[in-house]
């Protein structure tokens, strides 16, 4: 009976010995470099204010803990990627216009801050901050037309975007580090219309450079001429007084020959000098008045496709009044 008794107390003695290791054990806690922890205690149900950033390991007792938030840059993406939170984001443009984008937003927790977003939403933050991006991004999307998403002002979408979040995310304790738009998407016949308009855009200005160009090298054409016509007349002045000189060497009669020859020179020099710039000024006219008509049918193929485009986006907000 004593054995039996000894061998009950060795077990009680072997188990209490197990258990208080244990306990002794699990009343360790680990904070990580990267994180921001609040010291909790499961008995008291209270939490502490003081946050615990340090990396170590800390003794809190059997009923201690923490509860840890990250302290690097977290990011939230809506696109197709398998790596991404939330699918592509879908909106509308200030048309009316279906659209879908990629879009992936970096953000901060504040660290003065962890005990109220703690007190919100517990751990729950990263739900928080999806649907909160979400409804904030239609919104900003809403107020640009569908053209400013294919040209270069998406960079100014993507700052307002960004700075619309982070109105948004102020409110809930986290900083807004980055926006960045990658992809958008147009309904097919919308889109076609755009770069055909854009296209337009850039064969006009492709032509007018040609224009300037053909422009200038007939300008350079005539300058030429009038400096050629110029030197032309001054060798002819010069030949003609040197031949008028000769003449007053030797008689009256040839120098009265010479002035005529003379003169007669100068005249047909100045007749070659005006139907020269006759010619060059029509020749220039006639330029200028192909680079007119070629401006004018550029503009008119460009303000046709933008009637017929601003035709479909009429058309698609009728429909979709129709549907909501």
């Amino acid at each position: 009976m004593e054995e039996k008794t000894k061998s009950v107390i060795s077990c009680l003695v072997f188990v209490s010995l197990i258990t208080g290791m244990i306990l002794f054990i699990v009343s360790f806690h680990y904070v990580d470099e990267l994180e921001y922890c609040l010291e909790y205690n499961i008995h008291t149900k209270a939490m502490k204010t003081e946050i615990t950033e340090k990396p170590g390991t800390y003794f809190l007792g059997v009923g201690g803990g923490f509860e840890c938030f990250p302290k690097p840059r977290q990011q939230l993406e809506f696109s197709v990627r398998s790596q991404s939170q939330e699918p592509r984001l879908r909106a509308r443009t200030k048309e009316g216009l279906s659209l879908e984008m990629d879009i992936m937003l970096e953000y901060s927790l504040r660290k003065e801050n962890i005990k109220e977003l703690y007190d919100l939403v517990a751990q729950d933050f990263s739900t928080l901050y999806q649907l909160l991006a979400g409804s904030t991004l239609r919104n900003v999307a809403a107020k640009y037309p569908a053209m400013q998403f294919l040209d270069a002002s998406r960079r100014n979408i993507s700052m307002d975007m960004k700075n619309a979040l982070q109105k948004a995310f102020e409110p809930y304790h986290a900083d807004v580090i980055s926006v960045q738009l990658f992809h958008v998407d147009l309904p097919d016949q919308y889109e076609g219309w755009i770069k055909q308009i854009e296209s337009l855009k850039l064969e006009s200005k492709r032509a007018q450079a040609y224009r300037v160009v053909a422009e200038q090298k007939e300008t350079n054409k005539y300058t030429k001429a009038q400096i050629d016509l110029q030197t032309d007349r001054d060798k002819a002045t010069i030949d003609s007084n040197a031949k008028v000189s000769q003449a007053n060497l030797k008689d009256p009669e040839r120098r009265t020959v010479a002035e005529t020859q003379a003169m007669a020179s100068i005249m047909k020099a100045y007749r070659q000098r005006n139907t020269t710039l006759v010619e060059l000024d029509g020749d220039l006219q006639v330029v200028l008045a192909e680079r007119t008509l070629k401006l004018q049918k550029a503009t008119n193929t460009q303000n046709k496709s933008k009637v017929e485009f601003e035709r479909e986006l009429f058309m698609a907000k009728n429909n979709a009044t129709v549907l909501s």
